[in-house]
């Protein structure tokens, strides 16, 4: 038997770290390497832009400095992991603002895109998903890669290859915005699969979706590009894109089968996927063409929305914000008690230092004993729920400021808020049919008032015209303000947590 001589030790030592190091790299476990994009094997061949010059400009500073302008139009809501958005694919002049609304929410630490529109070329019927046999798709200033994943779903009989299926502009005028978002890189640090979806099957749509699912990681970003409805006057588009809207806010795939919009079966497949991975839907913007060139009889319809993993805390660290709230309002009640800190508070739950709204609200013997809050994000989560108990407790103007003696007895709960989203419906009667009960917070403004119920008001009040004739008086308004067309109506979602 040959025997390992102490001068060998060395040389073997460094060997077995080697391998350790490739493993671990090759199945991601090491996370501060960044790995190499995978991008096809083939020769450059390269699909030049199409659009620029008519949906966007052809110079790249200019294109950049509009993409710049419609992103920094509007400050973000503030979404975190983002999984997908969708986004219109009209000339920017028309759908720039609303695409840009998705956009923004949109980290740029992914480094793979799957981009997926319906086929729109009258030349040829396509059924299935067609793949493209290019290895980039050029836009001003950039050469965008595509992803070694083409070639491997090239093997399933779902993908085909339709050379005129991808001569529109669909998939080419989401690029730029991919690319600012990821800094405009002269070498772009992402890869793309672009997909042109043609007919398909109910069995087909559910398999897309499952094959998209198997990417699914926190480096990918989905993308889905649609337009609502087409060439109807403005106030029928309204109704048409409320329900379109409703459906994908529902995760809805049975009322998408008669939506009206150029990819049914793409939203299909982004619900589905939706679906799957439990993402919450957002609406981030919705419009049409007759604003911009205020041709009111012939418009096409909009919508940016994103679909993000939902706000959620462990229990360890809703035991550690609930302490933190309880301790906020002793440390004002008691003698020789400090308030804690908020900034060991966030180190310990990192999420606490983004901008979000909350509630905080009190009860004693199951009676309400006070609760404020605020409904858009204003500060940190953190100082938020600091300013909040503290308000709950002392200055809630229909009750008496909370007692040192009663707090033992005072029971905790906290409301994480989403951003409020604007109910878009052609006519307040349809109200409380879209309203999710148990699920959305609601908020009425009416001639310069607002009020709101949170979701957990649903449980005393599980009629929908009835909450939102309570929410009406409520604001000291008529029971039938929301019935009004001047008033408005969003909703949001809360993550709720308790003593």
């Amino acid at each position: 038997m040959k025997l390992v001589t102490p001068r060998t030790y060395p040389l073997l030592v460094i060997f077995c770290l080697l391998s350790i190091v490739f493993c671990l790299y090759k199945s991601g476990g090491l996370p501060f390497i960044n790995k190499p994009l995978i991008v096809r094997h083939m020769g450059e061949v390269i699909r030049q832009p199409i659009a620029a010059g008519t949906f966007y400009p052809n110079d790249p500073t200019a294109l950049y400095h509009d993409i710049k302008r419609y992103l920094g139009a509007e400050p973000s809501l503030g979404y975190t992991n983002v999984r997908a958005v969708l986004v219109p694919h009209a000339g920017y002049v028309y759908s720039g603002a609303v695409a840009a609304s998705a956009f923004r929410e949109v980290s740029p630490d992914f480094t793979r895109v799957f981009i997926l529109a319906s086929h729109h070329n009258g030349d040829v019927t396509l059924s299935g998903v067609s793949l493209t046999e290019v290895s980039h798709y050029a836009i001003p200033g950039a050469k965008i890669p595509l992803d070694g994943v083409v070639d491997e779903l090239k093997k399933n009989p779902l993908f085909v290859h339709e050379p005129l299926a991808h001569t529109m502009q669909m998939i080419e005028v989401e690029l730029p915005f991919l690319h600012a978002l990821k800094g405009l890189s002269e070498k772009p640090e992402f890869t793309i699969i672009p997909m042109i979806v043609g007919a398909l099957s109910k069995t087909q749509t559910e398999e897309l979706a499952q094959i998209l699912n198997k990417y699914n990681d926190a480096k990918t970003l989905f993308v889905f590009s649609v337009d609502l409805s087409h060439y109807f006057n403005a106030k029928e588009a309204l109704t048409l894109d409320a329900r379109t809207i409703d459906a994908l806010m529902g995760r809805d795939t049975t009322a998408l089968d008669s939506a009206t919009t150029d990819g049914n079966q793409v939203l299909q497949v982004l619900t589905l996927l939706a679906q799957i991975n439990e993402w919450e839907p957002a609406l981030t913007k919705h419009g049409h063409s007759g604003e911009i060139n205020t041709t009111m009889e012939r418009v096409v319809g909009y919508a940016g929305m994103v679909f993000h993993k939902p706000f959620a805390l462990k229990p360890e660290e809703q035991k550690s914000v609930l302490d933190f709230v309880r301790k906020t309002i002793e440390g004002s009640l008691t003698i020789g008690k400090t308030a804690p800190d908020a900034s060991e508070m966030t180190q310990l739950v990192p999420v606490l230092g983004s901008d979000r709204a909350s509630f905080v609200t009190l009860k004693k013997n199951n009676a309400l004993r006070g609760c404020m809050g605020n409904l858009m994000p204003q500060t940190s989560l953190i100082d938020s729920l600091q300013a909040n108990a503290l308000k709950a407790a002392f200055e809630d103007p229909r009750f008496t400021p909370v007692t040192a003696e009663e707090m033992p007895n005072t029971h905790i709960s906290i409301s994480i808020l989403d951003y409020p989203q604007k109910i878009v419906v052609d006519d307040p009667l349809k109200y409380p049919d879209t309203i999710k009960p148990n699920i959305d917070g609601v908020i009425i403004q009416y001639k310069n008032n607002h009020s709101t119920y949170l979701p957990s008001v649903w449980e005393e009040i599980p009629d929908p015209v009835m909450f939102l004739s309570s929410l009406c008086r409520k604001q000291d308004a008529p029971m039938t303000c929301w019935q009004d067309r001047e008033a408005q109506l969003y909703r949001y979602r809360a993550f709720v947590f308790e003593e």
